[in-house]
């Protein structure tokens, strides 16, 4: 059997209170709330700690796709998925999304969930890829992977290396002297 884990005073308290036929049920129900606040709290603070030690972990991501149009390495969802699963397991996380559509919009969204509970989520959109080889649904589908890809490398603070950075060199955008 498992070891007895030391009465919660706070539950101790609640039990007490609640025997008096007395009290209003808005103080019951208060207790409660507080109660649950504080839960909140515990499994928010367990999630921070083994989010930082996961992230402490983390390998670099493998980059095992291809990509034929501008002949470099990226990093698939699977590469994501596999790189990081273990990591985030050994510390009571989870990654997984949830997936949308609205007409040609798909919406997706990373969610990290904690074993206690709590958790963190970030969500993308983007419309539905219409490339000239992708029936339908192969182009949601397309769609949904580079999203799921691209918003589990975010909420997981983590790079692929195959994003450039120029230094806002093809940037488009212009500073006038006013706005400056």
């Amino acid at each position: 059997s498992p070891p007895e884990l030391p009465a919660d005073p706070m539950v101790s308290m609640i039990e007490r209170v609640a025997m008096d036929p007395n009290l209003p049920i808005e103080r019951l129900s208060a207790l409660m709330d507080m109660r649950e606040r504080q839960m909140d709290k515990e499994a928010e603070q367990a999630f921070n700690q083994a989010f930082s030690a996961a992230m402490a972990e983390m390998p670099d991501v493998p980059r095992t796709g291809h990509n034929k149009h501008l002949g470099n390495k990226y990093s698939t969802l699977d590469d994501l998925i596999r790189a990081t699963r273990p990591v985030l397991a050994r510390h009571g996380l989870s990654l997984n999304w949830q997936s949308a559509m609205t007409g040609a919009e798909i919406t997706v969204t990373a969610i990290v969930r904690h074993a206690q509970g709590h958790s963190i989520q970030t969500t993308l959109s983007g419309q539905r890829d219409n490339g000239k080889q992708m029936n339908h649904l192969q182009g949601g589908g397309s769609t949904e992977s580079y999203l799921k890809r691209y918003s589990g490398f975010g909420i997981l603070g983590l790079s692929s290396g195959d994003e450039k950075d120029d230094d806002g060199n093809s940037s488009k955008a212009t500073v006038t002297a006013e706005q400056y």
